[in-house]
């Protein structure tokens, strides 16, 4: 009786410690696509931006003689809010299709530019922490 009842309950905590590893590797994974895909992008961008504009910025003005189309960096973010806007924060979410394609060089969306680099910033570092808080 002794040693069923052992092995019952070492199954069942083998089964409960698999479940838990399998969650947390789910959800490394997760962060992981997250910071790979959406956030170190933007984060790199905007690292950039601080490095030769010696501000923190990530909307621009046209460049005078260039359309929008020749700038290597525009698209680049174009292309990576196109393909993983659904890996945003919320509060980030609504704020990058406004910086999407044209919007970009937009007066009025200058205004964000604070608030998106801050949510940016954070959410990087929120995600880079919790990379590495859960391990490999």
């Amino acid at each position: 009786m002794g040693v069923a009842s052992s092995f019952i309950l070492t199954y069942v905590r083998d089964i409960y410690l698999h479940s838990k590893r399998t969650k947390e590797q789910e959800k490394r994974a997760i962060v992981q696509r997250r910071l790979e895909k959406l956030y170190s992008p933007l984060y790199r961008f905007v690292k950039s931006s601080e490095f030769i504009l010696k501000k923190q910025t990530i909307t621009f003005e046209i460049p005078s003689g260039k359309d929008d189309s020749e700038s290597r960096e525009k698209n680049f973010l174009d292309s990576t809010i196109e393909q993983y806007l659904y890996l945003a924060d919320d509060d980030l979410m609504p704020l990058l299709p406004r910086i999407h394609g044209v919007g970009y060089y937009q007066k009025e969306n200058a205004a964000i530019n604070d608030q998106v680099v801050k949510l940016i910033i954070s959410g990087y570092e929120k995600l880079r922490s919790e990379y590495f808080a859960l391990g490999s």
